[in-house]
């Protein structure tokens, strides 16, 4: 399980995959990611590559994003 506190007037997390990832981008359509903005989230890791980044402008783009490979 992954845990992300931070502050959510200036912050969110997004699930994305490997390209978004990458690239700093969320997907166009809404089934391929999904975004959390409580400022006090618990996601549940799927066994192999999961990857988070800020939505917000430029956060991902200054390494505001975390890579996790789940064994």
């Amino acid at each position: 399980m992954a845990v992300f506190n931070y502050d959510k007037a200036r912050h969110d997390v997004s699930v994305v995959g490997g390209k978004g990832y990458q690239r700093c981008q969320l997907p166009k359509h809404s089934d391929h990611s999904w975004v959390l903005r409580t400022g006090d989230d618990a996601v549940t890791l799927r066994r192999g590559n999961n990857n988070f980044i800020c939505g917000q402008p430029g956060h991902c783009q200054n390494n505001m994003k975390l890579h996790v490979n789940a064994l």
